[in-house]
């Protein structure tokens, strides 16, 4: 037994001699070469994805992911504080691309669902937390907050066999003449839009010199966003207006406007056009509380009377077009059907009468007068 272990040994010594002696009969290089012939069918292209985030979401971002969709490798994601470029190795294949700003965690407002299937990926508006809902008024109401400035680049890029070879190309410079290159095979340019659409409203409001405060609401707002395929969510929810200011006909005026301006996904999927609302569409609900501490409530049906409009030398103008802009005016001057708000004459209370201690908080809400306006 023991002399057949000692042959099957030499056998093995003999063996790997051999195969000694035929890679040093290759040659060095001819060596190598095998080696990175046998690498290269795994082998990653170094492409760079370069973005201008000041075109059109207006600001440079502290962070931002990246994700690249491909049927047969997966969702891969890039997380980056260098924002403006970012080098991603990548193999043969067309990929669907997707950048925003900052990371899931980093945003209050947003929730978000399905990353990792582009298709059905999208955020949805998170509830406003420390709001306490007034006895009378908004009882058994969750409103959803603003979105956070959120911006996103959606784009379809190939990485190509010549991208792959010519990566190839450089680790062999790196591996036999010691060359590093800083720059990327390719370079993929994007410039990620804010989604973002503010909704303006403007309310034309009688006897304004007899308002304490105002508050509102407007509701059947889209309560998120498809990041994938681009739209608005066709589910709802309410928003808090809650930041009103006075926009006086002139000094002492009894008369003039309130204007706020908030932060929205736009009008939820299938209703983005005026041709697909009726007036039902959506509410506002304007809670003013009276000098006197009286309050007064008005609802308006104004789903057909919100409009986008665009803006141009700072001037707006009503469109056709589904921009990202939307604007609700309630004015008899405009829309000789509809009531603007009157408020009553009262006494007691504040001496101001020009409305110049207007606040945009309320107290508890108790009984008072309500004026359901229809259209």
């Amino acid at each position: 037994m023991k002399e057949l272990y000692t042959y099957i040994n030499k056998v093995k010594m003999l063996l790997v001699l051999g195969l000694c002696l035929f890679l040093m009969s290759c040659g060095e290089d001819s060596f190598l070469d095998r080696r990175e012939l046998y690498r290269i069918n795994n082998l990653n292209a170094r492409v760079s994805v370069e973005l201008d985030w000041e075109e059109h979401f207006g600001e440079i971002p502290s962070g931002m992911s990246l994700y690249t969709y491909n049927e047969k490798h997966g969702v891969q994601v890039e997380l980056s504080n260098n924002v403006k470029s970012r080098d991603i190795l990548r193999k043969e294949g067309i990929y669907s691309l997707l950048v925003y700003n900052l990371t899931p965690s980093e945003f209050g407002s947003l929730d978000f669902y399905d990353m990792n299937n582009l298709d059905s990926a999208r955020v949805k508006l998170t509830s406003i937390q420390q709001y306490k809902n007034k006895k009378g008024w908004d009882e058994g109401v969750v409103y959803q907050r603003e979105p956070e400035d959120f911006g996103i680049a959606r784009d379809t890029i190939e990485i190509s066999q010549d991208m792959v070879a010519s990566t190839y190309q450089q680790r062999l410079e790196h591996y036999y003449e010691g060359i590093d290159r800083d720059t990327a095979v390719y370079v993929f340019h994007e410039s990620p839009k804010k989604i973002n659409i503010p909704l303006e409203v403007r309310v034309r409001v009688n006897g304004i010199n007899n308002m304490k405060s105002v508050i509102g609401s407007i509701d059947q707002f889209a309560d998120g966003w498809y990041v994938g395929q681009g739209h608005a969510s066709s589910t709802e929810g309410i928003h808090l207006l809650d930041n009103f200011k006075v926009e006086l006909d002139a000094p002492n005026s009894k008369d003039g406007w309130i204007v706020t301006t908030i932060s929205t996904f736009g009008l939820p999927w299938g209703k983005q056009t005026a041709a697909q609302r009726d007036s039902t569409s959506n509410r506002l609900s304007l809670y003013f509380t009276l000098r006197n501490g009286e309050p007064i409530i008005f609802t308006y049906d104004v789903g057909n009377l919100i409009r986008y409009v665009e803006v141009t030398e700072n001037r707006m103008g009503v469109t056709t077009e589904v921009v990202l802009e939307l604007q609700l005016i309630i004015n008899t001057n405009t829309y000789s059907h509809m009531d603007s708000p009157t408020l009553p004459d009262v006494t007691g209370g504040d001496d101001d009468s020009n409305a110049s201690g207007f606040t945009a908080e309320v107290d508890d809400w108790e009984n008072g007068g309500t004026v359901d306006v229809g259209l």
